[in-house]
């Protein structure tokens, strides 16, 4: 979306977290990664909370879903 966006897409977080986007949207389904979605099915994080809160975000690259 570009660095001046207020958003970043699942496809930026996935590269920040070294995760699928796939993998981001299920972690959005589950409530773990707050996200808006918008009207094309397109998820969207907010850039602030997203880097304010990576180090939990990267932590969630290790726990299991069970």
């Amino acid at each position: 979306m570009g660095k001046d966006s207020k958003f970043i897409t699942t496809k930026e977080v996935a590269f920040e977290l070294n995760l699928t986007p796939r993998t981001i949207r299920d972690k959005i389904k589950k409530g773990q990664i707050k996200a808006k979605r918008q009207n094309n099915g397109m998820f969207l994080i907010d850039r602030e909370e997203f880097f304010d809160n990576l180090g939990y975000y990267k932590s969630l690259r290790f726990k299991r879903d069970t």
